[in-house]
């Protein structure tokens, strides 16, 4: 992924993912296994590699899976990234949907690195719809443990929120984030839902978008638009299962 001063690699931590959210394609892959911290590594050596600019110097942990739910291997996996490349810990970002014991596991135990959380919507129904798999945790006890580990790092953390159109775009949605987010040192990636084959979502009207992050940016925390690279091969955000789905529907 291009950046301004250096490029990010986007990182898998499993093989397929068990918390089927419905805005992620990856979520209607069979979940297979996890990856181990050499099988993560691996992934940035061979992007470095390839890279002859060697302008690779960010992770992202927003691939394939959930890292909290493989966090030992993603554990050892970031100790390598810093001590065999030049990859500091403000340059990694593990991306969670959003577990709140293992949030604050992470913030006990380290290593400090900037947390990503995909909330998608702050309202428990809503939520619980898009993100099936986490319908167990109380949007509550997410609140409070992102609290906890921005007290406990020192960090802020980004709270991803990726816009359905008619599902959580609404004014009210707006409301709820910005109250959901108003205590909790961060900041809010708006993301228009990038389609994929299948999917049973749209992205919002830009001005449905722009009344929406006028609301949610009401509170302290910035509030920005993020739009999505690499939808031309499939890679944007939500969208990275789409040809391993299309091979699994002509297998059948």
């Amino acid at each position: 992924m291009p950046g301004e001063a250096y490029d990010a690699a986007c990182l898998s931590s499993q093989v397929g993912c068990p918390f089927r959210c419905a805005i992620c394609a990856t979520g209607r892959l069979r979940f297979r296994r996890d990856l181990t911290a050499y099988e993560i590594v691996a992934q940035f050596a061979l992007i470095h590699r390839g890279n002859s600019t060697q302008r690779v110097r960010n992770v992202l942990f927003m691939g394939q899976g959930e890292p909290l739910a493989n966090a030992t291997a993603v554990r050892r996996a970031v100790a390598r990234l810093k001590a065999h490349f030049d990859v500091g810990a403000r340059r990694i970002t593990v991306s969670t949907v959003g577990l709140p014991d293992a949030i604050r596991s992470w913030a006990d135990t380290g290593p400090p690195v900037k947390l990503a959380v995909s909330l998608n919507s702050a309202r428990q129904a809503t939520r619980d719809r898009l993100m099936p798999g986490c319908a167990r945790f109380p949007v509550r006890d997410l609140a409070a443990a992102c609290g906890y580990y921005a007290k406990k790092t020192g960090r802020p953390l980004t709270f991803e929120y990726v816009l359905c159109a008619g599902v959580n775009d609404a004014e009210g949605d707006a409301q709820a984030l910005e109250a959901f987010t108003r205590d909790i040192p961060s900041k809010v990636n708006l993301i228009p839902f990038n389609r994929w084959q299948g999917a049973p979502f749209k992205p919002p009207t830009e001005d449905r978008l722009k009344a929406f992050r006028a609301t949610a940016a009401r509170g302290p925390n910035p509030v920005t638009v993020r739009r999505s690279k690499g939808q031309g091969v499939n890679a944007a955000c939500g969208m990275l299962a789409s040809r391993a789905l299309a091979r699994e529907r002509r297998r059948v």
